[in-house]
């Protein structure tokens, strides 16, 4: 059951992503010079359970600025991207973020988060077993642009 505060979000999201970039698509990678998406469509496609730290569907890539759900079941280890900003909503679930590598603060479904390239970041625990976000890069973000502080190359987060 989605909250009043929900669907406000979702309709200025969505109403700022055609301001930023008009060129939008029903399929990830389309050129169509409109569309509608539906999250909930490509929520559903994502496991509900999963040994990986993330799994993510691309609900659009433009020139732009990408967009894109995903769903963390593992702590996600402190990382950064040289190329992109982020803006994330927490559409279920309840984690601890930790941001340049600051002390950890808990956040609820609804919580705004909003990084720009370079900053470090981090879920560290997770409340709820899983957590499903939505979110808004941009530029959109290269698959291969995460950068781990403790130097190791985690594949699953790409």
């Amino acid at each position: 059951m989605h909250s009043f505060i929900y669907h406000c979000f979702r309709l200025t999201l969505f109403s700022l992503v055609f301001l930023i970039n008009p060129v939008m698509a029903e399929q990830p990678v389309n050129s169509k010079p409109f569309g509608v998406l539906d999250p909930d469509k490509f929520i559903q496609k994502l496991p509900e359970q999963s040994d990986r730290i993330v799994d993510h569907k691309t609900l659009f890539e433009g020139k732009h600025n990408g967009i894109r759900v995903f769903r963390i079941y593992n702590p996600v280890p402190a990382h950064y991207h040289e190329g992109s900003d982020t803006i994330v909503y927490l559409l279920e679930g309840e984690v601890s973020v930790a941001i340049n590598q600051g002390t950890p603060q808990r956040v609820k479904k609804g919580a705004l988060l909003h990084w720009s390239r370079g900053i470090v970041h981090a879920i560290p625990e997770i409340h709820s077993g899983t957590a499903t976000f939505f979110a808004i890069d941009t530029p959109k973000r290269d698959p291969a642009d995460t950068v781990f502080i403790d130097g190791k190359d985690v594949e699953v987060l790409q």
